[in-house]
């Protein structure tokens, strides 16, 4: 079905609306007794204005929709997309973090803090909808993967330190070579960002971390099951009867 034409509809409601609106006003007692009980006058004329103000609502809301490029009846074209963290955008990921994390949330002054010693920590995923005239950007998750330094590494396979307690002199410069990564954290707002995101990470994993040991911290059933399912051991064996909130490492295994 073709897109409903807002400017033409709202025009057409507008000039229906007003021409019954003036109608109302223009017609006299005399006639509405010709064809109405004198007693049903009041309730005639107030359901009529009723209609006239409806409709040249309706109509100014649709030339105004046709104006902003905005839809009711039709489906808009939307696109998941995903980009390393710029710096217009820490607000927006703030936000995203208060939204998972409430006051516990890393402080943005961290936030800039790690991205001015290492830019590639942090991808954004984002809902665009594209509408006449402009496009309508939703962040929907986001992934965050430390490059680590090798002191890091070292407390890392120690269990030494997790992702909450990372600083920035815990990551390595953006022209260094990172001794490790670490997987601070995987988040989507519904289920459809959530699958995405996964596959966004391990898109990330495999074209842009290198064969490098990868670190995690889960802290959930739900998190320690991923990191199993992808092959990931804890780091060391110093606590054994604990899985979840232990450090775990994946190395990748060269295929014979």
């Amino acid at each position: 079905m073709e897109d409903l034409k807002y400017k033409e509809t709202g025009l057409g409601l507008i000039g229906f609306g007003a021409s019954l609106f003036v109608g109302i006003l223009s017609v006299d007692e005399y006639f509405l007794n010709k064809i109405l009980n004198p007693k049903h006058h009041v309730i005639a004329v107030n359901v009529l204005v009723f209609i006239a103000l409806a409709t040249l609502f309706l109509g100014v809301l649709f030339v105004y929709l046709d104006y902003k490029g905005l839809k009711l009846f039709s489906k808009q074209d939307e696109v998941y997309e995903d980009s390393l963290m710029s710096t217009h955008e820490f607000e927006a990921f703030d936000e995203l973090l208060e939204y998972y994390f409430g006051s516990s949330r890393i402080d943005l002054n961290q936030i800039k803090q790690f991205h001015i010693k290492n830019s590639n920590t942090t991808w954004l995923l984002k809902k665009k909808k594209k509408l006449k005239f402009r496009t309508v950007v939703d962040y929907m998750g986001f992934i965050i993967i430390y490059p680590v330094n090798k002191e890091t590494k070292i407390m890392l396979e120690r269990d030494e330190i997790y992702g909450a307690e990372f600083t920035a002199d815990n990551l390595c410069k953006e022209e260094e070579e990172p001794e490790g990564h670490y997987i601070a954290c995987i988040a989507g707002k519904d289920l459809y960002s959530k699958a995405y995101s996964i596959g966004v990470l391990k898109s990330i994993v495999r074209e842009r971390l290198g064969r490098k040991p990868i670190y995690t911290y889960p802290v959930s059933d739900q998190g320690l099951r991923l990191a199993k399912k992808y092959g990931f051991e804890k780091a060391n064996q110093l606590h054994p009867e604990q899985d979840k909130k232990r450090i775990y490492k994946f190395v990748y295994q060269e295929k014979k």
